[in-house]
């Protein structure tokens, strides 16, 4: 793709899925009365507050925890991956993402890139070089790749949702699995728009994000890796007006708690679906993923700017 049409795909891509596009370098306060419940405070240190650790970035998503106690995210405006290893120490890792926007920490320590710009998906070893794992199902074309998970027996699963207005990109979306031996199958085809994509510690569920539709779907793995008919876990509506933001990336504890990006900060539900509150963020959020030396610190990209907050429960590993 050359880097004229890659820049007005992106551009679409950003003012077409719900409420992407944002106001770059303005930080707004959190929004008021954000919904919480004791549950959720009990899961919080320190009263739940919400760190802006590094900012000035033109699209920040898909961060995950490397091997090397850093932190990992892309920057998809401009179309690189970065690393954050402390206080203002924001470095480049990779300055030509293919337009990455998740990624997925790989069991041998590498990553898996949804490379939205280069519709593929990708490994990444750690000296940056990228091995392309699909760029098509069948005969046609994948759509442009947008977040990324990897189950504990090593099948990954992406979400390609479907761009008609952006370079003619007009498959359906779909959320794909690709096996340990490398076949593609399509999973999961009833999602208007797969944001985010993750599985369950013991790789019995598989959670996509619909943004259009503010939903938060589940569908059951089977032992063979055959994924079942999905169900709604639970509505993810604005709790007032002005409120902005869609369902998107999705991190879980330990516990088996999901939390989700989402409208005005990062919702925080039980295995069940059970609502336990949003953590209140200043920009609206794009993903998040545990981190940290104790894995208890929630790091959350959100449009211009990199935030965490410390729990008292760690990530799944």
């Amino acid at each position: 793709m050359s880097s004229a049409l890659y820049r007005a795909s992106l551009a679409l891509l950003l003012l077409s899925a719900p409420d992407r596009s944002g106001t770059a370098g303005q930080v707004k306060p959190p929004p008021e009365g954000a919904p919480r419940t004791p549950a959720l405070e009990r899961l919080l240190e320190g009263g739940g507050r919400v760190e802006r650790v590094a900012t000035g970035f033109g699209f920040a998503e898909g961060p995950v925890w490397d091997v090397a106690g850093h932190l990992i995210f892309t920057d998809v405006t401009r179309n690189r991956i970065l690393r954050w290893h402390g206080p203002d120490q924001v470095t480049p890792w990779l300055d030509e993402s293919g337009g990455a926007y998740g990624l997925a920490r790989h069991p041998d320590g590498g990553l898996v890139a949804a490379q939205y710009g280069a519709r593929q998906v990708s490994r990444v070893d750690q000296e940056g070089t990228f091995s392309v794992l699909a760029n098509a199902f069948g005969e046609r074309p994948l759509n442009g790749p947008t977040d990324v998970a990897i189950g504990p027996e090593g099948a990954i699963y992406f979400a390609d949702p479907r761009q008609a207005a952006a370079g003619g990109r007009d498959a359906a979306s779909a959320v794909y699995r690709i096996a340990p031996g490398g076949a593609i199958e399509a999973v999961v085809d009833d999602v208007g728009y797969p944001n985010g994509v993750a599985i369950s510690s013991d790789g019995r569920s598989l959670y996509v994000s619909d943004g259009p539709a503010y939903e938060l779907r589940v569908y059951e793995i089977g032992a063979d890796g055959t994924v079942g008919a999905g169900r709604v876990l639970a509505s993810v509506q604005p709790w007032k007006r002005g409120v902005l933001g869609v369902p998107d990336g999705i991190a879980i504890d330990a516990e088996g708690r999901l939390f989700l990006a989402g409208p005005g900060g990062v919702w925080v539900l039980d295995a069940s679906g059970g609502r336990l509150g949003v953590i209140a963020t200043p920009e609206t959020p794009s993903n998040c993923a545990f981190g940290g030396a104790d894995g208890r610190t929630l790091y959350i990209t959100a449009r211009t700017s990199l935030y965490r907050v410390r729990l008292k429960v760690a990530g799944a590993s």
